[in-house]
């Protein structure tokens, strides 16, 4: 996935975009979910690269699967994130992500959506 997941990065209208992630999908489910109660995706951080402090209803899992030197910071405080890190953020914390590296960092991403979902539609959010 990796090759697939690099492409975005050269998109004309990257700069537009808050984040790079390509959604994994299951074709036979309504979007966004992976799973009934999972929404999954994988990230693109490129270096030098920071996206801004937010937060969300969902509960958010980082399993880091490619890089080093990437960081989040939850409330402020900054926890350092290398390959093979599993990164763990409750429901409303403010957050931000980051990659100090030379390299480009992949993590994939989760999100417990299924309840959130049924109640506010995504594109309401929009």
């Amino acid at each position: 996935m990796q090759p697939t997941s690099a492409k975005p990065k050269k998109h004309p209208l990257h700069m537009e975009a808050e984040r790079r992630v390509l959604m994994l999908v299951n074709p036979a489910m309504d979007a966004p979910f992976t799973i009934d109660t999972l929404y999954a995706g994988l990230q693109l951080v490129m270096p030098n690269e920071t996206a801004s402090a937010h937060q969300h209803i969902t509960f958010a899992i980082r399993f880091i699967i490619e890089g080093q030197n990437g960081f989040t910071a939850v409330h402020g405080k900054r926890i350092e994130m290398t390959r093979g890190d599993l990164i763990l953020t409750p429901t409303w914390n403010w957050h931000d992500h980051g990659n100090d590296h030379t390299g480009p960092m992949i993590w994939l991403d989760g999100l417990d959506l299924h309840l959130w979902w049924r109640q506010v539609p995504l594109q309401a959010c929009v």
